[in-house]
């Protein structure tokens, strides 16, 4: 695994299609935004354990469409 330091503002490139920024820092959370074509699956870690024979979203995902057009199934946010 690569370990890398990032300041707010910062990118990663992977390959010529991929980049990932740190796009905000709260307490001991932070924000990415990732950038990369439509065909390649982004997932978080958690939602890995969605049928992947019927693609059915773990219950609480909702979707959300990045700004590249590619559709993303993220969980639903509380806010307090």
């Amino acid at each position: 695994m690569l370990v890398l330091s990032r300041k707010v503002g910062e990118k990663l490139i992977i390959g010529d299609e991929i980049s990932i920024e740190l796009v905000r820092i709260q307490g001991n959370r932070i924000a990415l935004g990732l950038s990369a074509p439509a065909h390649i699956k982004i997932l978080r870690a958690e939602l890995e354990s969605m049928d992947a024979a019927s693609e059915t979203p773990v219950k609480g995902a909702s979707k959300q469409t990045s700004p590249a057009g590619s559709r993303m199934e993220l969980p639903a946010v509380k806010t307090a």
